[in-house]
């Protein structure tokens, strides 16, 4: 894993305006709002009022029943959510058949579990009330894991759309699926748009991110069929799913996106990128040409990101992370995605559009999120690692406060290193019950109480 080497050190930092005028003087030049009032701001998506402009972002908990249904700690952690008064909640990856999970802990919706999902939305809505007076807008990302799938005993099964050797190198070589794959597919993501329906969900998220199946037909330059070389076909999965969506459901459920920016891999293997093989560079114009697809579909909502934001589209990009001696700058590379996301809005100024990367930011993640709304980067600031580790982040951050210093999330990687050790994630460092969870699957012998919620403080 590449070594994370900051270009300053952020705990040095004791006011936002010291804060800009380090990134300034690094031309990381990014929005710095002196407050975080911008996030009170209420928000209009598809007809429907935000109650503010904070959304917390999808994290998977891998705290799933076997039959993929939430678990006692998927409502523990969806308690806390509720409780922070977001305008929105961005559920987590939700795989859609049972070989595309990532995890036997995956939720995983479908027809033998909806009222599981129905259930949990329900108790979202009644803490919400209960503490906020109102109920979040509440989207469920449908997703397929590609190659991160495992197979009915979790061993890795890798799955994808399109040779990749960037990614079999940092993966594992992939078996190609097939159109009839992709076909069945896309009818179990409209299947499972219905159920969410059902379940109470306002949107479902057609993820099109990551190193996940979806995404990756957009990059299948390399692909024969109707699903891979020209831009129509490379899109024509997504569309697809939505149409059908559309068509069972009109526009009684919203659809929305989580979309990669770039990918930080070089063309042809890489979406979001120029288009010169071997060139470590993004370029907007294909993600462009999808956005204006997507408004044509009154898909009005888009989540912006990358792999990871700590990965910018230069130099090794996103494959430093599989070299032990390779630096990176996590600022430059979440600066390059806030500075992305920016160009994306100014192109496509009938999308909402969802920022990712401000933990990075740590005490300073709200007057970012509050500049970028303020100054037009994006219309809504996404939170996701500073939520997990910190349970009055939202509340202080809406009450014109700042962040707990001795509740800040660290950037230490320890609760995605808790998920690839596929165990019940959340915060280890500043959550005591995740922080036995962690210790106990370290010792030798013990077993991690992964059903139990007794103790927990979320």
């Amino acid at each position: 894993m590449a070594v994370i080497r900051p270009s300053f050190n952020i705990n040095d930092m004791e006011t936002g305006e010291q804060f800009a005028h380090t990134m300034r003087s690094l031309d990381l030049n990014i929005p710095i709002a002196p407050d975080s009032c911008m996030l009170k701001k209420e928000a209009e998506v598809y007809g429907r009022k935000l109650q503010n402009s904070i959304v917390i972002q999808p994290m998977e908990g891998l705290d799933a029943s076997a039959d993929g249904s939430p678990g006692p700690l998927t409502f523990a952690r969806y308690s806390n959510f509720a409780r922070q008064g977001a305008g929105t909640i961005w559920f987590e990856a939700t795989a859609v058949t049972s070989d595309g999970r990532d995890s036997l802990h995956q939720l995983w919706l479908n027809a033998g579990n909806a009222d599981s999902f129905k259930g949990l939305v329900n108790y979202v809505n009644e803490i919400s009330m209960e503490s906020h007076g109102f109920v979040p807008y509440k989207i469920l990302q449908i997703t397929h894991s590609g190659r991160c799938s495992v197979d009915a005993i979790g061993r890795p099964r890798p799955l994808a759309v399109s040779d990749n050797p960037y990614l079999d190198l940092a993966l594992g070589k992939a078996e190609i699926v097939s159109d009839e794959y992709l076909e069945n597919l896309r009818d179990s993501m409209i299947g499972a748009a219905k159920l969410a329906k059902y379940a109470g969900f306002d949107a479902v998220d057609v993820k099109l991110c990551h190193q996940y199946l979806l995404k990756e037909t957009l990059c299948a330059y390399k692909r024969a069929g109707k699903y891979g070389g020209s831009a129509e076909n490379r899109f024509r999965l997504a569309m697809e799913i939505i149409d059908g969506i559309r068509q069972e459901l009109g526009h009684s459920l919203d659809i929305a996106v989580r979309l990669s920016a770039y990918d930080s891999l070089p063309y042809p293997y890489g979406w979001g990128m120029v288009q010169n093989p071997g060139v470590m560079k993004d370029d907007t114009a294909e993600v462009d040409l999808l956005l204006d697809e997507l408004g044509k579909k009154d898909v009005e909502l888009v989540n912006i990101t990358t792999f990871e934001p700590r990965f910018a589209p230069e130099g090794l990009g996103y494959m430093a992370d599989f070299l032990d001696d390779a630096e990176i700058d996590p600022y430059r590379g979440a600066a390059h995605l806030l500075q992305a996301t920016r160009r994306l809005r100014e192109n496509h100024p009938k999308i909402k559009f969802v920022c990712t990367g401000l933990a990075w930011f740590a005490q300073f993640a709200p007057l970012v999120g509050s500049g970028g709304i303020r100054d037009g980067w994006f219309d809504l600031a996404g939170f996701g690692r500073n939520v997990l580790a910190d349970h009055g982040f939202v509340p202080r951050v809406l009450g014109g406060g700042s962040p707990d210093s001795n509740s800040l999330c660290l950037r230490c990687d320890r609760c995605y290193d808790m998920f690839l050790r596929d165990i019940p994630t959340g915060c280890p460092v500043h959550d005591p019950f995740y922080k036995l969870i962690d210790r106990m699957d370290r010792s030798s012998g013990e077993h991690c109480p992964e059903h139990d919620t007794q103790g927990s403080v979320l």
